[in-house]
């Protein structure tokens, strides 16, 4: 008689650690949250919270355990593997660790094996795909070398467009009276202030303000939103032309910039459309830890576990 077994779900990001943990079935049975895992900024406490999220999950737990977990930075932890071994030995589990983003995708992928490309527009952005299996990435570089088609991105453009406007004409436009006013700002040179010496997601909010002036129907505040849907788009279109795939794609829009800034989400669809692109829109929008129970089912048994 099979045993029954258990998959315990590990999403780690740079403000807490959700877990849930789902029955043979896929019933959520538990659900609990600790503080941040995020290997860039701490290894050791995220290392704990990790473990706590763990421990508050399995307490009494019969049956395997499979634990899949996807957490932020984990490039920068060496030694996988050993803590891996770690984790196997003191729950009696076999645990892959993969990264927060390849969790999200599988929240999109589930059972079908479909090709699929999401894109994830928030503070920054970046494009994951997969396609018979095969997991690749594209952007993720930072803010300082990419970022297109972002809240961040989109709040450098705008300040660059106010910069550009006064020192060829030596006056502000409406556009740019409008945004210094809700800056809160008198003369363009305060605009360093506002980015230099913050941190990147400080920057990123001050997309409201250009949203606000979009919805007001100023043609420059629309223009900026479009382009950085469009930025999005292409980096998308990018992914499906590595795919060399004939069948539909389906493309996951997710990140709080690209589903909530006007005019993002629609110059992003029109532009893909006139690319002449085969895909259709995932409406689903699991939250990212159902990719955790997808992900653990579909690899109960596999080497992936058995390597370690």
């Amino acid at each position: 008689m099979n045993k029954p077994f258990n998959i315990v779900g590990i999403d780690g990001g740079g403000t807490k650690t959700l877990g849930v943990l789902w029955d043979e079935k896929g019933n959520e049975v538990k659900r609990v949250e600790h503080g941040f895992a995020n290997f860039s900024v701490d290894i050791l406490q995220t290392k704990i919270n990790i473990e706590k999220t763990i421990d508050d999950l399995v307490k009494d737990l019969k049956g395997e355990i499979y634990i899949v977990m996807g957490i932020s930075g984990v490039s920068n932890l060496r030694n996988q593997d050993e803590y891996i071994k770690v984790l196997n030995s003191k729950y009696k589990a076999l645990t892959i660790i993969e990264t927060d983003g390849l969790l999200a995708l599988y929240s999109v992928v589930r059972d079908s094996d479909n090709p699929v490309i999401m894109i994830i527009g928030g503070t920054g952005s970046i494009v994951y795909s997969l396609k018979e299996g095969q997991t690749n990435r594209l952007g993720g570089y930072g803010h300082l070398l990419g970022d297109e088609g972002s809240a961040y991105h989109l709040v450098i453009s705008a300040f660059k467009t106010v910069i550009n406007n006064f020192e060829a004409n030596n006056k502000l436009d409406e556009f740019s009276k409008e945004l210094l006013k809700l800056l809160n700002v008198d003369e363009v040179e305060d605009l360093k202030k506002l980015v230099y010496g913050v941190s990147k997601s400080e920057v990123a909010k001050h997309a409201v303000h250009v949203s606000a002036l979009a919805l007001k129907g100023n043609k420059k505040a629309i223009k900026l939103l479009e382009n950085e849907g469009i930025n999005l788009a292409n980096q998308i279109f990018n992914a499906y032309k590595k795919m060399k795939t004939s069948e539909i794609v389906k493309v996951a829009l997710r990140g709080g910039f690209v589903n909530k800034a006007p005019f993002v989400k629609e110059a992003l669809i029109k532009k893909l459309e006139n690319k002449k692109m085969n895909f259709e829109i995932d409406q689903t929008n699991l939250e990212p830890i159902m990719g955790a129970y997808y992900l653990g089912n579909k690899l109960k048994g596999s080497k992936k576990y058995g390597r370690y």
